[in-house]
């Protein structure tokens, strides 16, 4: 699972780059084609982090059955409200340019689709590290009742 992660966040931070790179060059250069590959890497972007999730989401514990399904709710509960958001941005935006056939071209909604990326992942992470570190703790303390 290490190296899964690792190369999962490898790859997230590629994207990151790709759609910060392709999202100046868009707003720039006003061709078609760059804010086509921005809108391209954002939903691969949204995939990426839910197979991160997904990861860290199969690792059940089963130290301590109150406690370890305290830390899992609580994993669950924020990636959950962090996928729904992020999706339900995207496709508000898509459905919005459906309507109008400008949305996607515009530098703002760009920009805040972006923010709202990098909040997401950002938010993922910590729930990661959150649960990690709650994780370890348990281990701790039952290891401690144990001795």
């Amino acid at each position: 699972m290490g190296n899964k992660s690792k190369l999962v966040n490898i790859i997230l931070v590629v994207l990151n780059v790709l759609l910060l790179t392709f999202l100046i060059l868009s707003m720039i250069y006003d061709i078609k084609v760059l804010s086509a590959i921005y809108w391209l890497i954002a939903p691969i972007s949204m995939l990426t982090t839910l197979y991160l999730i997904k990861i860290w989401s199969g690792n059940g514990l089963s130290i301590d059955n109150k406690n370890s399904k305290l830390v899992l709710e609580s994993f669950y509960n924020i990636t959950t409200c962090v996928s729904i958001f992020y999706a339900l941005t995207y496709f508000l935006i898509m459905f919005i340019d459906h309507i109008t056939n400008q949305a996607l071209e515009n530098n703002i909604v760009k920009i805040l689709f972006f923010i709202v990326t990098a909040s997401c992942e950002l938010l993922t992470i910590y729930s990661i590290n959150k649960t990690k570190k709650n994780t370890q703790k348990l281990i701790e303390k039952n290891i401690r009742k144990k001795q």
